[in-house]
């Protein structure tokens, strides 16, 4: 189950027990082209985050490219984006990458 959550680009479940009960989670991809459409983000956004489904995570660089920004519009695009809740930041400066969150942005 896990590998071919891994193949879908999807998140591994969550296991935890809760008293007698032993819990799984299985996540989906929330991130709908509906979704984007409502998050009010622009043309580039909208592209470097499908361009981040279809990849898995993506780095600031990778961005630029498919969304035809320049460094500094990627770095401003990609913190709205963490802002927003719809992807999550991991690293620091050149390392950095970005996935999608796990879970729907509430308002």
């Amino acid at each position: 189950m896990i590998i071919l959550l891994s193949q879908a680009n999807l998140p591994p479940p969550q296991f935890r027990q809760s008293g007698g009960r032993f819990i799984k989670t299985l996540n989906r991809d929330w991130l709908t082209d509906d979704v984007i459409n409502n998050l009010s983000l622009s043309e580039r956004q909208q592209k470097g985050l499908r361009h981040l489904k279809a990849a898995g995570q993506i780095r600031s660089e990778e961005y630029q490219q498919p969304a035809g920004a320049s460094r500094q519009t990627a770095t401003r695009d990609l913190y709205d984006l963490v802002k927003k809740r719809a992807l999550v930041s991991h690293g620091r400066g050149r390392g950095a990458h970005y996935v999608t969150a796990r879970k729907i942005p509430h308002e």
